[in-house]
């Protein structure tokens, strides 16, 4: 066990099952962030990512990472053991979902629902890990930058949201000039190639 692991023996919580519990949720948040960002991944991949998208997937390796700091606060064992010594082992990471959740960077429900899903998630975070702790001490600091990183990812999705809506009224004023009425249920964005 690390020194920095032992040195906050003292912050966990008295009751073994409710720490049995915070790590599996902590787990669940890190499974539930990657399989976000191996979507998000993916638009990258296919350049169809957007700025925002692209911070709002910094923001999440950022939250994956604090919440990986408290799982060695809630006694998990660290799963990279020869990570502290010198050498050419290079572990893969820990709670990595197997599924890539498929994100339409132009679907403004389903950017709602991840705008709406990560300020939950901040608000568990707060909520449920950061009240724990008193101020201060290094699990308060771990729980504080987990729930401003996640603060940040739904920031960015918010700012997706601002750019589809900014793209869209783009398109609708072309629309307009171009004299299309605007009030035709079947304009969808993105326009495809063939409605211009």
């Amino acid at each position: 066990m690390s020194d920095e692991i032992k040195a906050v023996d003292h912050e966990l919580p008295k009751e073994p099952e409710r720490a049995e519990i915070m790590i599996d949720r902590l787990k669940d948040m890190r499974l539930l962030i990657s399989s976000h960002y191996q979507g998000l991944n993916k638009l990258d991949e296919t350049n169809k990512i957007t700025p925002a998208l692209k911070q709002a997937k910094l923001a999440m390796i950022e939250t994956r990472l604090w919440l990986g700091k408290l799982l060695g606060i809630f006694g998990n064992q660290y799963p990279y053991p020869e990570s502290e010594k010198p050498n050419d082992i290079i572990h893969k990471m820990a709670e990595v979902s197997d599924t890539a959740f498929e994100i339409d960077p132009y679907d403004i429900k389903l950017i709602k629902e991840l705008y709406k899903m990560y300020g939950d998630l901040a608000k568990i975070i707060f909520d449920e890990i950061v009240m724990l702790f008193a101020e201060g001490e290094k699990a308060d600091l771990f729980a504080k930058f987990a729930y401003k990183s996640a603060s940040y990812v739904r920031m960015w999705f918010g700012m997706r949201l601002a750019e589809i809506k900014e793209a869209e009224n783009e398109v609708i004023t072309d629309k307009v000039k171009a004299g299309v009425p605007v009030n035709n249920p079947d304009l969808k964005f993105p326009p495809s190639s063939d409605q211009d």
